[in-house]
């Protein structure tokens, strides 16, 4: 008897524990507030807008960039993707580079716990030089998570992986 109780105490708390919302799950509201932070983020990227991205994300925000396997970058906090963003922006504008737009697609979310989203998409990011056409400059898969902060859904950590 003393078996089977702790049997099924291991069985209980291992459903409590790991449950998970699915996004059926998700409210109309949270779901909305996640979909505008995904396009937000593309509009700030493709924009330069530095300002409005550091409004998006948490104030212990992450950001890492992979390329072909490869860690190239990560940033932390708001000072460090400040510096990050302003200077993606700077280069950009320096080399002439430019309209790039992110069109970020096939959305997937879910809430492994409650006031916290994670999600994926899929990527492609184009790029417009002057005098010439749209070109595909890239393209790839982005790795989210929220989480709210004073109230508000945040971005709390962002992963790129590009080919």
């Amino acid at each position: 008897m003393k078996n089977i109780t702790s049997y099924l105490v291991v069985i209980i708390f291992i459903t409590l524990f790991s449950s998970k919302a699915s996004a059926e799950q998700i409210s109309y509201e949270d779901r909305y507030a996640v979909y505008d932070l995904i396009n937000s983020y593309s509009y700030g990227i493709d924009y330069y807008d530095t300002d409005m991205l550091l409004t998006i994300f948490a104030s212990d925000g992450l950001f890492k960039v992979n390329a072909n396997g490869e860690l190239l970058n990560t940033r932390e906090g708001a000072a460090d993707l400040y510096t990050e963003f302003s200077e993606r922006a700077a280069r950009r504008i320096q080399n002439g580079a430019g309209d790039g737009h992110h069109f970020m697609t096939n959305i997937v979310i879910e809430m492994p716990s409650e006031g916290h989203i994670t999600g994926k998409t899929m990527a492609i990011v184009s790029n417009r030089s002057p005098g010439e056409g749209v070109k595909v400059n890239t393209h790839g898969m982005y790795e989210w998570e929220f989480k709210k902060e004073g109230g508000e859904w945040k971005i709390a950590r962002l992963e790129l992986f590009y080919n």
